[in-house]
């Protein structure tokens, strides 16, 4: 569990970022576009703060199952 939502969660939050921008955005079709499509996934509003919160999530998810596993141990 603690490997997969230090792994999952930043995955799940890109996929979120990626649906909003294609409510608003075609889906590009040439190379050009996807290399500006995806930078502007990155650039919207509160992404980098929003993922850190998601790590920091997972990682203190991560903190707590292995003290919990160790204290059974």
């Amino acid at each position: 569990m603690s490997t997969g939502l230090f792994v999952v969660e930043p995955i799940r939050h890109f996929h979120a970022n990626l649906t909003v921008m294609k409510q608003f955005y075609e889906w590009p079709k040439t190379r050009m576009e996807y290399n500006i499509f995806f930078k502007e996934v990155f650039r919207l509003p509160d992404f980098w703060s929003e993922l850190r919160k998601k790590l920091t999530f997972g990682l203190v998810a991560a903190g707590g199952d292995t003290a919990v596993k160790l204290a059974l141990w």
